[in-house]
């Protein structure tokens, strides 16, 4: 619907029609890219104006990105930053030094943000490596590649700050700093590595000022910046669930459970109870799934091998053992979520809620999380 507005009382007319335009705008019926002229007529009939209108698609940029920084943090660690133009989803893949590779971006990445983004890398070599990173706007078109290069991990000389840095971790795992005394204001890096069967406690990462009232600080990311006095730094560890002693599912019962390809993991929550998680991808419909389950011999479960389940939430599976034992299993099914472009076309497709695109478009633009591509 093409709508024209012009001065008062002034016709507007398509050349080579024979009626006016009307207020209310019609279809137009223009080719786009074709030039289609209108013609202005004042209210006397003799002055007028003659206009070309050109209908084009204006096609979405692509993110920009710049200022891709990498820091070593250990031998197989390393901070990544970069700056995106544009919110979307990043992708990244590791070459070697000087190497090239076409980043794919059809599979799950990670949210950009419009601004500096942060990427940890924890499963370097020693060697240096470049990083290509790509990131693909809410309209689906991709960056073009930034590479950044990441140096190689030199072992740390003496250290030589005015404080010093001692680490104090329960048993579970160790932490180890780069560095054991820094100057105030320099940066402190951070490894934390769980023993088997562990993990560390979520928000649990802190150091403690050694000074009268000094406090405890949460250490956001795998660094922090020194302040002017002695810290330690301290963590917790939790054992993940399925791997304490005497928790494995053992020879009776449920032995595997898998649903399209994913296995999940059986971890006993005891007195013959245990909790079956796995996360599928996005998309994922979990309303009517039939899983492939393996159990020990003489076992009956319910609900039935190859029967199929609801799991828009937990399901409750009784595994009944040949000599009357049953054991519950409570299987929670999860779906990752979906990148902002898979939101935004969640959106864009509500026909049953109808949210007009231009409706929800304007709502997003409003509080700024979308490229402002429907102006």
């Amino acid at each position: 619907i093409l709508k024209l507005t012009a001065s008062e009382n002034a016709s507007i007319r398509k050349t080579g029609d024979e009626e006016d335009w009307p207020a209310e705008g019609k279809a137009c019926g223009m080719e786009l890219d074709v030039p289609a002229g209108f013609v202005v007529t004042a209210e006397d009939g003799t002055n007028t104006n003659t206009y070309t209108i050109v209908i084009t698609v204006a096609q979405p940029e692509a993110p920009v990105l710049s200022n891709g920084t990498a820091e070593r943090t250990g031998e197989t660690t390393a901070e990544v930053k970069f700056t995106s133009s544009e919110a979307g989803t990043y992708y990244y893949q590791l070459v070697e030094k000087g190497g090239n590779a076409e980043v794919d971006t059809t599979s799950f990445g990670t949210t950009a943000i419009a601004g500096e983004n942060i990427i940890n890398l924890n499963t370097l070599t020693a060697d240096a490596r470049d990083i290509l990173i790509v990131v693909k706007s809410a309209m689906g078109v991709d960056s073009a590649q930034l590479r950044v290069e990441i140096p190689g991990y030199e072992e740390p000389g003496p250290s030589t700050g005015e404080y010093t840095i001692s680490v104090s971790a329960p048993a579970g795992g160790t932490l180890v700093t780069n560095v054991t005394s820094a100057d105030e204001g320099d940066s402190v890096f951070v490894s934390a590595n769980p023993d088997q069967g562990y993990r560390m406690v979520e928000d649990s990462l802190a150091y403690t000022l050694n000074v009268a009232g000094g406090g405890t600080v949460k250490i956001i990311g795998n660094r922090f910046q020194m302040p002017a006095g002695n810290v330690t730094v301290t963590c917790q560890w939790e054992i993940v669930p399925g791997d304490e002693p005497g928790s494995e599912p053992g020879s009776d019962g449920i032995l595997s459970f898998v649903i399209n390809g994913v296995k999940a993991v059986i971890g006993s929550a005891g007195n013959n109870n245990y909790m079956v998680t796995l996360t599928l991808p996005y998309g994922t419909d979990v309303t009517n799934l039939v899983p492939v389950i393996i159990v020990s011999d003489g076992v009956t479960l319910t609900p039935g091998i190859g029967e199929a389940v609801d799991f828009t939430g937990p399901v409750n599976y009784t595994a009944t053992l040949d000599d009357g034992t049953e054991l519950t299993y409570v299987v929670s099914v999860y779906v990752q979520a979906g990148s902002l472009a898979d939101t935004m076309w969640e959106k864009l497709i509500d026909f049953y809620n109808q949210i007009p695109w231009w409706d929800y478009a304007e709502h997003q633009q409003s509080y700024g999380n979308y490229p402002i591509y429907w102006y």
